[in-house]
This record gives C-alpha cells, sequence and structure tokens, in this order.
C-alpha cells in the first residue's frame, strides 16, 4: 500500500468519524442533558403541584415522585440510543428477554412492588401512624417501592417487605386518633370492691388527658384464685397513650393503697385432717 492510499485512508477514518461525532455522540450528549434538565423541571413541578398540598399522603407524593424520576430517565435512555444510531426496539426486546429471566429471579421485589402500589391506593396507614405487624412494630416514616420503613420505640429503624405487609394481618393503632387504655389489676378478697373501684375511677377523672365524651370504667373482670380482678378503661389520644398508662400503672398501688385494698401475693389454703 503506497503512501497516498495510506493517506486517503487516514482522511476517510478522520471523515467518518467527524461525521459520528457530528450526527450521533453529539445529539445524544445534548439529548442527555435535555432530559436531565426537563427532569429537574418535572420534579420541580411535582414538589409545587403535590408537595405542598393538603390532600396528597406525604408517601403517596414520595412513592409518585420515584415512580416519575424511574419512568423519565428510561425515556432518557431510549432516546440517547436512539442518537446514537442503535435500533431501540433491538434494545428493548433484549431488555425484555433479559427482564423476563431477571423477573424470575425477583419474584420477591415485584411483589413487593406491587404490594407497595396497592398500599399507595388502599391505604391502611399513613406517615406517623403507630403500627404492628408479623413482629414488626413501629411508627410509619415512608412506604418506598419496595419496602414500608418503621421506627421502633428506642430509635431503631425497620425495613419490613411490603409484602408481608399486605399479607399478613396488621395492626393501626393511630387509625382513629384516640386509643384505649386497659389496665388489669387484683385486689385481695378482704378488701373492698367498691371503694377500689371508686378510687381508680376519681383519680381517672382527675386527669384531664382522659377523654370526657369517652367511657371511662372500672369493673369486676374475674374472681381469680387469689384475687379479684379489676380492669380499668379510659379513652385518650394517641399521642398521650404511653404517658398516661405509664402514669396510671405507676400510681395504681398508692391508689389502691389508700383505698384500704390490699394487692395479695398468690396463696393457698391447706386444710388438714
Amino acid at each position: 500500500m503506497d503512501m497516498n492510499s495510506t493517506m486517503a485512508m487516514m482522511l476517510d477514518y478522520k471523515t467518518y468519524g467527524l461525521e459520528i461525532l457530528k450526527n450521533n455522540i453529539v445529539p445524544a450528549v445534548l439529548t442527555f442533558i435535555i432530559g436531565v434538565i426537563l427532569m429537574k423541571v418535572v420534579m420541580t413541578i411535582l414538589d409545587r403541584i403535590l408537595g405542598k398540598s393538603r390532600f396528597i399522603d406525604p408517601m403517596l407524593y414520595k412513592f409518585i415522585k420515584n415512580a416519575t424520576k424511574t419512568v423519565v430517565w428510561a425515556l432518557i435512555f431510549i432516546e440517547v440510543i436512539k442518537q446514537l444510531g442503535i435500533d431501540a426496539s433491538s434494545v428493548l426486546t433484549v431488555f425484555a428477554a433479559a427482564g423476563a429471566a431477571v423477573a424470575l429471579g425477583l419474584q420477591g421485589s415485584l411483589s413487593n412492588l406491587a404490594s407497595g402500589i396497592i398500599m399507595m391506593f388502599t391505604k391502611p396507614f399513613k406517615h406517623g401512624d403507630y403500627i404492628s405487624c408479623s413482629g414488626f412494630e413501629g411508627t410509619v416514616d415512608s412506604i418506598d417501592m419496595l419496602y414500608t420503613t418503621l421506627i421502633t420505640a428506642d430509635g431503631k429503624i425497620i425495613n419490613v417487605p411490603n409484602s408481608v405487609l399486605t399479607s399478613s394481618t396488621s395492626t393501626n393503632f393511630s387509625k382513629f386518633g384516640v386509643r384505649r387504655i386497659e389496665i388489669k389489676v387484683g385486689i385481695s378478697y378482704e378488701s373492698d370492691e367498691e371503694r377500689a373501684k371508686y378510687a381508680i375511677l376519681s383519680h381517672a377523672k382527675e386527669d384531664k388527658r382522659f377523654l370526657t365524651d369517652r367511657p371511662i370504667t372500672c369493673d369486676v373482670l374475674e374472681y381469680a384464685d387469689s384475687a379479684i380482678i379489676l380492669v380499668f378503661r379510659g379513652w385518650v389520644n394517641s399521642a398521650d397513650y404511653w404517658d398516661v398508662f405509664f402514669y396510671m400503672n405507676n400510681n395504681m398501688k398508692t391508689i389502691l393503697a389508700e383505698a384500704g385494698a390490699e394487692i395479695p401475693y398468690p396463696q393457698i389454703d391447706v386444710h388438714t385432717r
């Protein structure tokens, strides 16, 4: 190959490279930059419309935001590969085939995703609710695409798979904004049960945290082997539940002592002939 042929070939490669740079790479880079800018604009619009709305649950907004971001990134990717001269339909076919294979190995994740979508629309609980399910218990911090984050009373973070929450029985302690306190205590058979019940009720009614539009009761639950079991019940706002519960528990012994009632030890009467 002579020098002229070599130079001509180099010029052809250079021209071809410049054509690719001009017709493919530069448009692809510009498409990517414009796509990122558009995504920021879309996210800003979502923040203004949904983020500050009083009618949109914060967890639903976060879920929509993450899903929108995923869709926009997918559209940007498709447009970029088109600009690079790659047949998008072929790439999508390959991704679809790969996705089917991956889906078989990610059935649990897909189940969590479907469960997350279901919870977004059925709303069994919302941000700030205190729930328990399958041995997990805590305040709901967020519902993401795969996991629901709970914050426990002692400051731990638990990520519960969404499918666990939809396939198991869950308890929402905050749904109605009020909770009923229930405390059981035993008094001896020698004690005056009416006087003990009156003392407990009087102490509870002096506490302004108990709701006056709901019943406050103290009744005999059962006559056990060694004690008469009393059960006290009263309603409070959910935010006051634990404070009032421990307050009543901590003062129950003093209340009964002032009423002349005794909390007995387990005992057995033995008769000999």
